[in-house]
């Protein structure tokens, strides 16, 4: 599977939170990243996506960066078609990441919601 990791541009959450985040979000739904991960899509634009990549390379996992601005209409439906899984990492209120799960959705993507 291709898993989009993204969310929050700046966060104060420390590497090794969201490499637990991650993980157990993979466990939650039923993944072994081991096995099933084949590769990480990075926005390569915030905190979340650049911890992203980290957990891929500390894991020998494939690295694809896909956007470095923001998440257009053109583009979200381009990294929908890519992505197979979305792990979204966000501040309670960050309404950026809250739109793009939404229109992710609306595109019939599986999206995980984590919010810290």
């Amino acid at each position: 599977m291709k898993l989009v990791i993204t969310g929050t541009k700046r966060i104060d959450i420390n590497r090794d939170t969201v490499f637990s985040l991650i993980d157990d979000t993979l466990n939650e739904l039923g993944f072994d990243w081991k096995w099933d991960v084949k590769e990480v899509v990075s926005g390569r634009v915030g905190d979340v996506d650049i911890v992203g990549e980290q957990w891929a390379m500390f894991n020998s996992i494939p690295i694809r960066g896909f956007f470095n601005s923001r998440p257009s209409d053109t583009r979200i439906k381009k990294l929908a078609k890519y992505g197979n899984l979305f792990i979204l990492i966000r501040k309670n209120k960050d309404k950026e990441t809250m739109m793009l799960s939404n229109k992710l959705r609306d595109l019939k993507c599986e999206v995980a919601e984590v919010i810290v």
